[in-house]
């Protein structure tokens, strides 16, 4: 999720470098919640102790949101995504926090 986080805000980055008419208020964006990792203790787990994913509950009276895909990889109920090397695409994601590189547009091969 924070690999996701990243991606939406270098796509926002570059929606509002368009040469266009970009309003705030009006120009749709990508966001996504911050999540992080609760530690439980779990006498069923191998270890007694268990990591579950968390983030701050959408307050979806004040504020209008859709969902768009669901955990089994289904993008709007219909295309299945493609998988990443999740590990790699992290290690890309330090190197660039560590070192300050900007890695310019995503491109698929």
């Amino acid at each position: 999720q924070d690999l996701a986080n990243h991606l939406a805000q270098e796509f926002n980055r570059h929606l509002r470098g368009l040469p266009t008419n970009f309003d705030h208020l009006t120009t749709p964006r990508i966001n996504f919640l911050n999540c992080s990792i609760l530690l439980v203790d779990d006498p069923t787990w191998p270890t007694g102790r268990r990591g579950v994913l968390v983030e701050k509950m959408l307050d979806t009276e004040r504020f209008r949101w859709t969902k768009w895909n669901d955990n089994n990889g289904m993008v709007d109920g219909k295309h299945k995504h493609i998988a990443l090397d999740v590990d790699f695409e992290l290690k890309q994601l330090e190197k660039e926090r560590k070192y300050g590189v900007d890695l310019g547009a995503i491109t698929e091969e």
